[in-house]
């Protein structure tokens, strides 16, 4: 955010919540609540192969898996749009590093500085409904960063047993102390590079589906008991 911008008395106070605050509480829940992890041999197997990897969620269920990987090489994509500024501050404040842009806003810049990122083994996060939606519609930058680096997405989804939903665009899944949550890590997925046009555009629509299906599991872990593979 430019220091040339006006920025009101509540503009500055979140700015200031996302800087000393947000990242706090994310400490405080992460030790707090108890984190079963499904599917965690995708993510060593595609790090043991790649040393990198593209993680996907969903922008409502970020509060989980940034409790999880609190200490890891991660770079998360962030908007530059006001709600954006507060989330960059929070990770910041938990030692991620920052990629800013989106497809609305900055995305080419933001592009070929994730593409440069993977000069080293890093993984970066992206939200693709992010910054404002549509809720669970997934825009293709991930996709296209996954085909011009051949690295693969990872695929995730999240839950609580006892679910908070906030009524934001993108229905915001509130974490609370000592509840116990579920991590979803799915199989990894390449993107050919001959792909383009409209069997480009079936590609999206697979990691857009296969996020649906996670998520329906990591909702049903909670209610079924189901025995997953840890």
């Amino acid at each position: 955010m430019s220091e040339k911008q006006h920025i009101s008395l509540k503009q500055r106070f979140f700015l200031w919540a996302g800087t000393h605050v947000a990242g706090a509480t994310i400490r405080m829940l992460k030790k707090t609540v108890s984190m079963t992890v499904v599917g965690g041999e995708n993510l060593k197997e595609t790090l043991a192969k790649h040393g990198r990897a593209i993680f996907v969620f969903w922008h409502g269920k970020m509060i989980i898996p940034t409790m999880r990987h609190i200490g890891d090489k991660i770079v998360v994509l962030v908007s530059e749009h006001g709600d954006g500024e507060i989330i960059a501050r929070a990770l910041l404040s938990l030692g991620f590093d920052l990629v800013r842009g989106s497809t609305t806003r900055g995305g080419t810049k933001a592009l070929r500085e994730m593409i440069q990122w993977f000069d080293e083994p890093v993984i970066i996060a992206i939200t693709p409904d992010g910054p404002k939606g549509p809720y669970h519609e997934l825009k293709i930058g991930a996709v296209v960063l996954a085909q011009r680096t051949g690295v693969p997405i990872l695929p995730m989804s999240a839950f609580t047993n006892k679910p908070l939903l906030l009524k934001s665009w993108d229905r915001f899944h509130v974490v609370k102390p000592f509840e116990q949550c579920v991590l979803f890590y799915g199989k990894p997925i390449y993107i050919e590079k001959e792909l383009t046009g409209d069997k480009l555009q079936e590609k999206c629509k697979y990691v857009e589906q296969t996020l649906h299906n996670l998520d329906q599991e990591a909702e049903a872990y909670f209610i079924t008991k189901k025995n997953f593979k840890e």
